[in-house]
């Protein structure tokens, strides 16, 4: 679409297109000069210690209430997965929040669920979400149901809406309350607890070199690529 202004100053065809794309250069020369603006912005105020929390009111709130959840971002989403209610029971429903229209919506995927849980990792890596650890609390009442701590690593492809559980070896131990990033293509796992032992070592998983994540988590016609990317 040719700009007014580049109409008006140009008379051929040629020079009108080549102002055009000068046109639309400058402009979004300026939104990233604006967005590198409002980052350093963001930067200045952490460090100073002066950002300000404030209440976003949704449309409607259907999550049943909950602690220990696990929360990763993508793609404009907040996507939170399981923990338990103030009765100690677990949950293993997936919920995001559209950042754009405040809006909740329940995941209902396909593939292998993860157990119902708390204070287990979610991680974004390539737009996939991986999940893993977490704690089943005990049940006091019938039928007395002792607690449960996991090593399940699960994945969760937003595109697919499919749950993939993945089997790797050698495996961290069950834990629950630990910390995980991504460096790299390694997930990093720290601290935690361990059958009721706190942790203080770490342990990685690398997403690319291992062999049974490259067979887990790649259907056939995928095989061509890595699944959580190039």
């Amino acid at each position: 679409m040719v700009c007014v202004k580049c109409a008006v100053l140009m008379s051929s065809q040629s020079r009108r297109e080549s102002c055009c794309r000068l046109c639309k250069r400058r402009r979004k020369k300026g939104f990233k000069s604006v967005i590198l603006k409002r980052k350093q912005a963001f930067v200045n105020a952490a460090c100073e210690g002066v950002l300000k929390w404030s209440s976003c009111e949704c449309p409607s709130t259907p999550v049943t209430g909950r602690s220990s959840h696990s929360v990763a971002y993508v793609n404009g989403k907040i996507f939170f997965f399981g923990g338990c209610s103030g009765s100690r029971t677990a949950f293993n429903d997936m919920w995001n929040l559209d950042l754009s229209t405040r809006e909740w919506t329940r995941v209902l995927g396909s593939g292998s669920y993860p157990s119902p849980k708390g204070s287990a990792t979610m991680v974004n890596y390539k737009g996939n979400l991986i999940l893993f650890g977490g704690l089943a609390p005990p049940v006091p009442h019938p039928p007395h149901l002792a607690p449960q701590i996991f090593n399940e690593l699960h994945v969760y492809r937003p595109h697919k809406n499919k749950w993939s559980c993945v089997a790797t070896s050698p495996s961290p131990p069950p834990m629950a309350g630990h910390s995980a990033s991504i460096i790299g293509s390694k997930m990093v796992v720290f601290g935690g607890l361990l059958d009721g032992q706190q942790r203080q070592n770490a342990a990685t998983q690398d997403f690319i070199s291992c062999t049974a994540y490259q067979a887990y988590l790649c259907s056939p016609e995928d095989l061509s690529c890595d699944a959580f990317g190039s």
